[in-house]
């Protein structure tokens, strides 16, 4: 088991993946939908 210390770490790298992969996705998704209309 993970104590509290060790789960929040693991907590704010995870965030921070979850922020990065999503906002370059939506970046991606909003150059596309402009670049058909």
């Amino acid at each position: 088991m993970l104590n509290n210390e060790a789960s929040r770490e693991a907590l704010k790298k995870a965030k921070r993946i979850v922020i990065k992969v999503g906002t370059s996705t939506i970046t991606y998704a909003n150059g596309k939908r402009k670049t058909v209309s």
